[in-house]
């Protein structure tokens, strides 16, 4: 989307002086400012950045569309897609329940992909309990959080899970925002009313309701500061 805005403004720029020329140049000087215009809306356009390198990576799949499902747990996909497909056909709210199973064979899978990885640090966690809008069940789903001491490529992590590159979110912000955001515990999760999620659904290669706790009293710590600040200002304005 930004890239076609980029370009359709280019384009109009483009078309802007080429009118101003028409006006005052000959036409053999028009061709000639074309040509610089069109080089100009080329140097202009975004290049796509493959091959940069980034150190975190959110990733996120519908569980039918995970593609590190071993085979012999087809027919309960199978069967769990039906399940949300007649929901979504009724139009109304049917509880649908995980298969305890498959979820084994799904978390074993992603800790031996993430630990062939190298990743640094690493937490998951199935969202099985997000609703709509409309209150319907979202499609079962996995958040996938990894972390690299040196970046590496979209196109390389996303070979390891066999997956689309678009699937993989390069992670812009902190860590701490990231884990938070694995239990639905980041602002903007709260005010929207997601779900939340215990600590203990979350999947680490480290401690990660320890980690939550220091990041908790890190907020807490924060929301005291700025209220103390605003008392301190306060009593000054009386």
């Amino acid at each position: 989307t930004i890239l076609l805005s980029v370009t359709l403004l280019c384009m109009v720029q483009l078309l802007v002086k080429l009118a101003i020329t028409a006006r005052w140049a000959c036409y053999e000087r028009a061709k000639y400012y074309c040509a610089i215009c069109a080089i100009e809306v080329i140097l202009m356009i975004p290049k796509t950045k493959d091959n940069e390198r980034i150190r975190g990576f959110m990733y996120v799949q519908q569980i039918p569309y995970l593609k590190i499902i071993p085979r012999k747990d087809k027919k309960i996909v199978d069967c769990l897609a039906k399940q949300f497909d007649e929901a979504e056909e009724k139009k109304k709210f049917i509880p649908i329940e995980m298969d305890k199973n498959l979820k084994k064979d799904i978390d074993k899978e992603l800790v031996d992909i993430l630990d062939k990885t190298g990743a640094q640090e690493w937490a998951f966690v199935l969202h099985d309990k997000d609703k709509e809008d409309n209150g319907m069940l979202k499609a079962f789903h996995y958040h996938v959080f990894f972390y690299f001491k040196n970046g590496k490529t979209v196109n390389t992590v996303a070979k390891y899970f066999n997956d689309d590159p678009e699937r993989f979110e390069k992670w812009k912000y902190s860590k701490d925002n990231a884990y938070s955001y694995l239990v639905h515990e980041t602002a903007k999760a709260r005010k929207k009313g997601k779900y939340h999620y215990e600590d203990g659904e979350v999947i680490a290669n480290f401690n990660y309701h320890q980690k939550m706790e220091q990041i908790r009293n890190s907020v807490k710590a924060s929301k005291l500061e700025t209220l103390s600040k605003k008392k301190v200002l306060k009593y000054i304005q009386l």
